[in-house]
Formats: C-alpha cells, sequence, structure tokens
C-alpha cells in the first residue's frame, strides 16, 4: 500500500493511485520530489539590494559633479538629505520592524530579513557618503571650471592693442589675432611661498607708453629678480590663446606681480586681466568637459560592477551560514 498511496517510498511515480483525485485532502501530506531543505532566495529582494545602493551612488555623484551643486549648494544638499531619509532611514524603519516579527514569531528563520535590511542600510550610507566624495572631487577638478567658463564670453581675434581690460572682463577664453605675442622684457615675478610669474600680451600696436592690460602668468617659471619669464608656451610662436585665470587666491599675487612691474618698467595697467597661455583655450575648456562627464559614466559604471560582485557574494555567504531550514519553515530571504 505504501508504494501505491505513497508512504516512505518517494521514489515512485506521484500519480493519483487508483484513479483517485489528487484533490483529495490526504495527499497534500505527503512528501514531494520537489521539496529541499535549502532556503530560497528572493529575486525581488536582492535585485532591490544590488540596485537602490547603486542608484543611490549613480544620483548623488551626479548632484554633486554637475550644474545642481554648483548653481546652489544647498539644493544639492537638501536633495541628498531627501534620498538618505527616504532610503536609509526607510531601510532602518524596515529592519526594526522585521525583527520585531521575527522576534515575536520566534522563527530562527526570520533572522534573514533583518540582516538584508541591515546590508541594505550598510550600503546605502556607503553610496551616499562615495557619492558625494566622488562627486565633490569631480566638481572640483573639472566641472567648476567647466560652469566658470561658459559663464563667461569667448572672444575671437582679438588685438590686445585694441582693447582695454575693462572692455573685456567678461572674457574667459580669448583667441588672440596671430600679431599677438608675449613681451618678456616687461615680465616679472612676486614672491611669496612660491613664485607669481607674469608677462604682457603685446601686438605691434603696443608702445611703452600704452596700458597693458593683458597678461600671462605661471607659478614657479620666473627668478622674480629678473625678467626671465619661462612659464609654459612662453616660446611657442604658435600659441595665440588665453584661458581665463579662475583661481582667486592666486589673482592677489598675481596683482601685486604686475605692480611690481609697473614701479619697475614705468608701464602703465589699468584694468589687468590674467590668462594661461594655451594654444586652444576653447578645446581645454571641452576637454575639461568630457574629463568630468567621463569620471561620472566610468564611476557608475564601476559602482555597478561592485554592487552586483558584492550582493553575489553576499548571497553565497548567506547560504553558507543559513543552509537549511526545518521542515515546518517556509520563510525566504526577504526584503
Amino acid at each position: 500500500m505504501e508504494h501505491h498511496l505513497g508512504g516512505k517510498i518517494y521514489n515512485h511515480p506521484h500519480g493519483a493511485p487508483f484513479g483517485l483525485s489528487l484533490q483529495l485532502p490526504f495527499f497534500h501530506i505527503y512528501p514531494s520530489i520537489f521539496r529541499t531543505n535549502r532556503k530560497r532566495f528572493n529575486l525581488y529582494g536582492i535585485l532591490l539590494n544590488a540596485i537602490i545602493p547603486w542608484l543611490l551612488f549613480s544620483v548623488t555623484m551626479g548632484i554633486f559633479s554637475f550644474s545642481i551643486y554648483y548653481n546652489d549648494p544647498w539644493e544639492a544638499v537638501l536633495y541628498t538629505i531627501g534620498l538618505f531619509v527616504l532610503t536609509v532611514g526607510g531601510s532602518s524603519c524596515c529592519m526594526w520592524i522585521a525583527k520585531i516579527r521575527a522576534e515575536r514569531e520566534e522563527e530562527e528563520e526570520d533572522e534573514v530579513g533583518p540582516l538584508w535590511f541591515f546590508f541594505l542600510f550598510v550600503c546605502s550610507t556607503v553610496a551616499i557618503i562615495l557619492g558625494i566624495t566622488l562627486g565633490l572631487h569631480n566638481q572640483g577638478t573639472s566641472m567648476s571650471k567647466v560652469y566658470a567658463y561658459d559663464s563667461l564670453q569667448t572672444y575671437h581675434d582679438i588685438d590686445p592693442g585694441d582693447y582695454l581690460g575693462t572692455q573685456l572682463v567678461d572674457a574667459g577664453r580669448i583667441l588672440f589675432n596671430t600679431s599677438a605675442h608675449l613681451d618678456l622684457r616687461y615680465s616679472i615675478g612676486f614672491k611669496d611661498e612660491d613664485v607669481y610669474c607674469v608677462a604682457p600680451i603685446v601686438s605691434p600696436k603696443y608702445r611703452h607708453y600704452s596700458t597693458f592690460d593683458f597678461w600671462v602668468v605661471g607659478k614657479n617659471c620666473c627668478s622674480g629678480v629678473a625678467a626671465d619669464f619661462h612659464c609654459k608656451g612662453f616660446n611657442d610662436g604658435q600659441i595665440h590663446g588665453g584661458l581665463r585665470l579662475m583661481d582667486e587666491d592666486a589673482r592677489v599675487f598675481y596683482r601685486l606681480a604686475v605692480q611690481q612691474a609697473e614701479a619697475t618698467y614705468w608701464i602703465n595697467t589699468h584694468k589687468p586681466l590674467f590668462f594661461e597661455w594655451i594654444a586652444d583655450p576653447i578645446k581645454t575648456v571641452e576637454d575639461l568637459k568630457h574629463k568630468g562627464v567621463f569620471t561620472y559614466v566610468s564611476s557608475v559604471i564601476a559602482a555597478l560592477i561592485f554592487q552586483f560582485v558584492l550582493i553575489t557574494v553576499t548571497v553565497l555567504v548567506f547560504a553558507k551560514i543559513f543552509p537549511m531550514r526545518g521542515e515546518d519553515h517556509s520563510s525566504a530571504f526577504v526584503m
């Protein structure tokens, strides 16, 4: 009878014996060949643990890398606080609720639920911190300069002898005409902890009594006691571009260097503007933009790969720690 009705012998065909219906109430108590002692994994819970921290990292780094933080840092902070409360705070509440439910039901397997919520809590916290850190780094090294230059004007084919500094005070990038060059005779340096070197940009229209308002700058590329300016590009006749100096702290010392040049060489300045001497300032800013975007995209891709690897390792660890479930338990890794 055990062979036909499904008793202790499990390797027989599990059909209904003697034409009986499987809907009869006693058939559900028979062990099934598909029943296992292994824990079941909640796929949706695993995907949430993989995707939510990654999305948090991507959004947070984007907020601090791009225009939101540059235009209004406090707005970026408020957005981040909202994300933190929604995700980290939410996972903390769910972890607390799951722990209370597990204690109430007194089932050993329910310990896994709070562990997954704790895993989500930790990953989300780390994701936000890393997003802020890398976003600020990307903002400081690339994107803040891009937004600053984009807020200023770009001028083409400028002869420095035709303009005063007050006429181009909004210049961020200037392409001078081919006659523009550096006059190293009037270069000088101001020494603080570093040597802040300056040299005027002139054209054939300049005379000794002209107003010298366009200056190329460099740090630690002159002696400071003689006209020996040798900063980047100083002897390259193919360079005719100026990229506006955005370092406010250094600007003070370059002004002092210009004042020193006025007193030393008996020249005049009105509104000195400071530039880096480069071949193509427009392309330089575009390269900075591409660098910032590439840093963001590569960080997001790397974070996605890392998160899925971390989830895989965590699932394997959980499966090792909680490998079996009891006959009467059916709880899974839940989210």
